[in-house]
């Protein structure tokens, strides 16, 4: 679909609509003045249960619907700058690396440290990690081990994103949103009963268009950070009985476009030579079957899951009219996994507990990855060096967690997980003499291992008063081994398990009659055989494991309603890590270098004002200090320490909302991201000042 069609269709629709527009009138609901004061108690189920957020011992960030429509949230990166001591980058538009804590990524793993679940689908791979927010209910992000209550290991944290249930009322949304940049975004959900009380479903799109804000030096193409983004998604909810309630989740998701912002050197612009042909495709196919059966004294519940995820692209690394290098790569991801609990429930005191089991089987397959290194002069010839290999993991696993309280304010939690991990990989390596087609030489082998682990968790809270409860806890977390898919050598393929201990201490406490609520967390995790990567020789990227490392630090989150209608919200997360011992590929020692891909701190502000009128005005700012994106911390894999601040103001009805809004407000320049390699690195350049403005109709 070109941009202009798509224009064309949006403005059809509110011409459509724009006589019901006229019609609104202002219908909030009046509430009383000392009620709309109170900070509400936010009900979450990160421990797999409905609970209190205030009573939860976990250091746990919540975001709902309606601050994602404040906050112009549009994908999964915008839901991290507001969450503290959580740093995202990216490699191009399809790639996203999330950090939290001093974890980073494992790269050759193709897995984030923090993994997102959406309806009961577990992603983690750092290619696709992506989700659309046309319809969400809540998004909940722990920070810290969670192996005892989720089937899929998670050795950073969670992100728990869950879609709005569908039930009686039909209902649904329609929104359109136009930048600059040629920028578009659309998105529509609607959901109702199809039997009342027993049977009910619920539909959502969006699709999101731009050119793009970098201009192409190449005479060939006007802009080359182009997006083309659709997202389809749909439930089916059935709840034959009091006691079951099985829901069906299914969606896809395209994404089509240039590399993305890349320019080749340090300095920041918004122009760069790239090749007009670049591309960076992907698709996506997830399904989750999800059922739930209270029993009298325990309640069973069921998740299986089945994803499938390709990528495909092609981008010249060269930054120049000379082509020096092409990146290609066809990929192909499946992940099919079931998880099986039982737990206690909702609505009983007392212990509360959980049991499962979890199966996963995954599948990565490199069609094709290959580098075509294409000047005669580099290597007396024009090459290409493919490693079309294939990696299947299978993954066992039991967790147990239980909290028992005593002598009325004291919760004892203890816990433990225990996972086998089986991989294969089919190794294969061709380098191609492109001038004559006939192949210079290539490499072949099979490798397997396995892999288990034992990781406990103990914690222990006190509440002190109705309105403070503190807790500490040691947990550990683990990430399973793996091979190199670049290496010809089958006896230096291998690299070990990574495992870290954290220790954790937290307060979360109300003041001022529940106006006030302050949340507190510090940490300590010590880091033994982190998986890491390097490049050897060019393009030729290896895992390893430094010895140790360590990170410390904390999070303190603060929201304050002091009037009618206002809110004051804050985040600030604190980190300092290192590596304690670490020899580099080529004997480098990196002992005492800061860890990569984790800034020194991460902040967010928000002022938000609402007027029994229908006037809102919000103002927020998000920025990250220093972050060193290598091991050796290179003056230039460094990223200076930014802040951006979004302006937004709008006018809400009854049934229809209206924006205006100013993203990076100053025009601060950034770089989103650095991708380092041993020939020369990327710079993924941040948005710059975006002007727009929102239309919403509900019903």
């Amino acid at each position: 679909m070109k941009p202009l069609n798509l224009a064309q269709f949006h403005l059809l629709i509110i011409a459509i609509l724009l006589p019901v527009f006229s019609m609104a009138r202002p219908g909030l609901a009046q509430i009383p003045e000392e009620a709309s004061q109170i900070i509400d108690d936010v009900v979450v189920t990160a421990e797999k249960r409905k609970q209190i957020l205030k009573e939860v011992p976990v250091s746990i960030t919540v975001i709902d619907d309606l601050e994602i429509q404040d906050r112009n949230v549009r994908d999964v990166r915008d839901i991290f700058n507001l969450v503290p001591n959580l740093s995202v980058s990216a490699q191009n538009q399809n790639v996203t690396y999330v950090g939290c804590r001093g974890v980073s990524p494992s790269m050759i793993n193709r897995r984030n440290p923090f993994v997102m679940y959406v309806d009961g689908v577990p992603f983690s791979k750092i290619s696709g990690y992506s989700a659309d927010f046309t319809n969400v209910e809540s998004v909940e992000l722990l920070r810290g081990p969670q192996g005892t209550l989720y089937g899929k290991n998670a050795m950073g944290g969670v992100m728990n994103i869950t879609t709005k249930a569908p039930s009686n009322d039909l209902e649904g949304r329609v929104s359109l949103d136009i930048s600059e940049y040629e920028t578009y975004l659309f998105n529509a959900n609607v959901s109702g009963p199809i039997k009342k009380n027993t049977l009910f479903f619920g539909l959502w799109a969006s699709e999101y268009q731009t050119r793009g804000y970098m201009e192409n030096d190449h005479p060939d193409q006007d802009y080359y950070d182009d997006r083309d983004i659709l997202n389809v998604r749909g439930r089916l909810r059935w709840v034959p009985s009091g006691q079951l309630e099985i829901n069906l989740f299914s969606g896809k998701e395209i994404r089509q476009g240039g590399d993305g912002p890349m320019i080749g050197d340090s300095q920041i612009r918004f122009h760069e030579y790239k090749n007009p042909d670049d591309y960076v495709d992907a698709d996506s196919f997830d399904n989750a079957l999800h059922a739930r059966f209270h029993a009298k004294k325990f309640d069973i519940v069921s998740t299986t899951t089945y994803r499938n995820a390709t990528e495909d692209y092609d981008v010249d690394y060269s930054y120049g009219s000379s082509s020096v290098s092409h990146g290609i790569l066809d990929y192909e991801n499946t992940t099919f996994s079931h998880e099986l609990r039982l737990q206690s429930p909702d609505d009983r005191d007392g212990i509360a507990w959980i049991a499962g089991g979890y199966f996963e089987y995954d599948q990565d397959k490199d069609n094709e990855m290959s580098m075509q290194y294409l000047p005669t002069a580099m290597m007396n010839f024009n090459r290409k060096t493919d490693w079309p290999c294939t990696t299947t993991g299978k993954t066992a696993a039991v967790f147990a967690q239980t909290s028992i309280p005593f002598f009325n304010a004291f919760k004892f939690t203890i816990g433990a997980r225990y996972e086998i991990v089986n991989k294969e990989m089919n190794y294969h390596r061709t380098t191609t003499n492109l001038d004559t087609n006939t192949v210079v030489s290539s490499a072949a082998y099979t490798i397997e291992d396995d892999w288990d682990s034992f990781t406990p968790k103990a914690g222990l809270d006190y509440r002190i008063s109705d309105n403070i409860m503190t807790y500490v806890s040691v947990s550990q977390g683990y990430l399973s081994g793996g091979f190199n898919n670049t290496i010809d050598d089958p006896d230096a393929g291998t690299y070990d398990p990574q495992t870290s201990t954290s220790y954790e201490w937290g307060a979360k406490t109300t003041w001022l009659n529940n106006r006030l609520s302050c949340n507190l967390s510090i940490f300590y995790m010590d880091i033994k055989d982190m998986q890491v990567t390097e490049y050897p020789s060019a393009y030729v990227m290896v895992a390893s494991n430094a010895g140790k490392a360590h990170s410390y630090g904390g999070e303190l989150e603060v929201k304050f309603r002091p009037a009618t209608g206002l809110i004051l919200s804050a985040g600030l997360g604190l980190v300092q890590g290192e590596y304690d011992e670490y020899m580099g590929y080529g004997g480098e020692d990196y002992a005492g270098n800061k860890l990569k891909n984790t800034p020194e701190y991460s902040i967010n502000a928000a002022i938000q004002y609402r007027h029994s009128s229908g006037i809102y005005t919000g103002l927020d700012v998000q920025g990250y200090g220093k972050t060193y994106f290598n091991e050796s911390n290179q003056d230039n894999s460094i990223r200076d320490p930014y802040a951006v601040v979004n302006l937004k103001l709008g006018m809400e009805l009854s049934h229809w909302d209206f924006y205006v809004y100013a993203n990076n407000l100053f025009d601060e320049e950034y770089y989103a991201g650095i991708f380092t390699s041993s020939i020369r690195n990327s710079y993924m350049v941040g948005n710059p000042r975006t002007i727009g403005a929102n239309i919403v109709f509900r019903f």
